[in-house]
């Protein structure tokens, strides 16, 4: 097979952005390099889906044979200029197996349209093609689009150790189908002395085929992309397989490549399980599979990956029609809706917990910001629930034009975040300023409440007031809204003068040690000094407006862990000796017998 050719770019007389300049566009974004790079993939594949298409997002991690190698040697990049830095081309073609790091979709649009940047186009035509190869920083105007071609591929570049990337598009053009494969790279600008080639370059270079003039380098199209594509081991695709493959070379990994696969299905997950949501009678709008080296690495399913089952859920409620509305006043508009859910704290899977990175919280307190793409622009964080429970909710803004464009021209380039401070003055400003208000002030609300929606678990919370106690019910009953706490504002807090157990409240069962599933409750304790103090647990049974020691077949609740603030655990048995200023916050775990309720009443005996 015929050897690609090369296209360097030259300075022109009126300037370029340089490949460095290309680099920095990335600025510096809230996430890390991999996850901005799945982040943008995924954006701008939705942003390309064809009509009612369920397009397919595959993402595979391998390392390149012999075979491939030879066809990235003697076709693609036969011809590249030498460099002497650690980062150079020739460096990555002397390795024997290589990593690269594929990113395809199935579905979409493929990168269509010219592939000369000087074509003039008509509004409903496509450009993708030069505005992702060609041009820095071009829109899509998509309509409720996430993403630009400027920062995106920006990403690309800088994940490649290279600055290099192969694409491989089967896209439609002119009528007809097209395949196109076009290598490009973004190294560092050079001068060339004499001879033909003499200038000075920008660091850009393509690989593919020049047209009949010799002048403009296009990719390699029909049979030749298609047997080069084979070649290299890119993603199989029949004509009618319109989308985009994009092979990173050498990405930088600073770990085993199964710790990384797992770096991008928690990316994945985190970032877009609004897209893996389903409905009754209605699948996922988007499919996704990641592979390590030609292996499936399957991806958990949402509902029973914690926190993402409480977000799905509120949702699946959200799109029901079930929300806060967060309007605004002056002027006045309504702009989206807010829905927060709350749950006991479900066990993370193995590698989806806090321990695998900062995404997946050890307790959700968190609300998901979104546009009508429901693709996720940032997480809100909130007040964290008791150890045993957490809470998450969802905003999405109204696809009312002006709405919606307010929150999209918020968005940095990395799409990120919601940052109205960057906005001029007028109603798009105040559009945004208020939302996020709101829905702070309704997120402030959530750890103030006691009450956890068990539903599944038949079970229900009440609480009580007095002697009672708190009163957690294990069978169906009729459950009491818990109050806010009260608070002093604008002064500082009071010191007490006795010591005396306040603010009792029954959450929802969750699992404690070895999976037993217990009822908690909490209370504060006030202290008008340190001293250390002894208290008394009494947990009973609750049936039918009575309180008992035994469950009808004899059983007793009894007291299995005391908790502080923290998590830590204080002690195991009916009576906790603790000092009083370590005791402002006590959580208590209490099995529960079957169809049940548990109520409780602490009591300091000594002091």
């Amino acid at each position: 097979m015929k050897a690609f050719e090369r296209q360097s770019e030259k300075y022109s007389r009126f300037g370029n952005m340089s490949a460095q300049g290309i680099k920095r566009l990335l600025g510096t974004p809230t996430i890390d390099q991999l996850q901005t790079v799945i982040r943008e993939a995924v954006q701008n594949s939705w942003d390309a889906t064809v009509g009612r298409n369920k397009p397919q997002f595959i993402v595979h991690l391998r390392q390149l044979n012999d075979g491939e190698m030879q066809t990235v040697r003697e076709v693609i990049f036969a011809d590249y200029v030498p460099e002497e830095t650690s980062d150079c081309l020739a460096g990555f073609l002397a390795q024997e197996r290589p990593w690269v790091l594929e990113l395809s979709d199935i579905g979409t649009s493929g990168l269509g349209g010219p592939t000369d940047a000087s074509v003039i186009t008509r509004e409903d035509e496509d450009s993708d093609f030069v505005d992702f190869v060609r041009n820095v920083g071009t829109p899509r105007d998509t309509v409720h689009g996430g993403g630009t071609y400027g920062y995106g591929k920006s990403s690309l570049y800088s994940l490649s150790r290279l600055g290099t990337i192969i694409i491989d598009s089967q896209t439609r053009f002119k009528g007809g189908n097209e395949r196109r494969l076009i290598a490009c790279r973004v190294a560092s600008s050079f001068i060339v002395e004499g001879g033909a080639n003499r200038g000075k370059y920008t660091g850009r270079h393509w690989w593919g085929k020049y047209d009949l003039s010799g002048e403009g380098l296009d990719p390699a199209t029909g049979n030749t992309a298609k047997s080069v594509a084979r070649k290299v081991g890119a993603l199989e695709r029949e004509e009618k397989d319109y989308g985009t493959s994009i092979m990173i070379l050498d990405p930088v990994m600073d770990d085993e490549p199964e710790k990384v696969m797992n770096a991008i299905q928690r990316a994945l997950l985190w970032n877009f399980w609004p897209k893996m949501v389903t409905y009754p009678g209605k699948g996922a709008s988007m499919a996704f599979r990641t592979m390590l080296n030609g292996e499936e690495m399957v991806l958990p399913d949402i509902d029973d990956c914690p926190p993402l089952d409480i977000f799905a859920t509120a949702l699946r409620n959200l799109k029901g029609g079930e929300g806060i509305n967060i309007d605004c006043l002056r002027p006045q508009k309504h702009l989206g809706l807010l829905r927060i859910e709350k749950e006991p704290r479900g066990l993370r899977l193995p590698g989806f917990g806090p321990q695998d990175d900062d995404m997946f919280p050890e307790a959700a307190c968190h609300v998901a910001l979104m546009r009508p793409a429901e693709l996720v622009v940032k997480y809100l964080d909130g007040n964290l629930l008791p150890p045993v429970a957490e809470w998450g909710g969802v905003f999405v803004c109204t696809d009312e034009h002006d709405v919606e464009h307010a929150f999209a021209m918020s968005e940095p380039p990395a799409h990120d975040d919601w940052c109205p401070k960057s906005m001029p003055k007028g109603n798009a400003k105040t559009f945004v300023r208020v939302a996020l208000r709101r829905i702070k002030e309704n997120m402030e609300q959530v750890a103030g409440t006691a009450q956890i929606d068990t539903a599944g678990q038949g079970a229900e919370l009440a609480r009580v007031s007095g002697r009672m106690g708190a009163l957690l019910a294990g069978a169906i009953g009729d459950g009491l809204s818990p109050s806010r706490r009260a608070g002093r504002r604008g002064n500082s807090p009071r010191k007490p003068k006795s010591l005396r157990i306040t603010n009792l409240e029954g959450y929802g069962p969750a699992e404690w040690s070895e999976g037993e599933v217990l009822a908690w409750f909490s209370f504060e304790v006030e202290s008008p000094e340190s001293r250390e103090i002894t208290i008394s647990g009494h947990p009973k049974v609750f049936i039918d407006g009575e309180n008992s020691d035994d469950a009808p077949d004899g059983t007793r609740p009894e007291i299995r862990a005391w908790l502080n603030k923290d998590e830590e655990l204080l002690g195991t048995s009916e009576r906790l000796i603790v000092d009083s200023n370590l005791a402002s916050t006590v959580w208590v775990g209490i099995t529960i017998p079957a169809d049940c309720a548990v109520s409780f009443t602490p009591e300091i005996v000594e002091s």
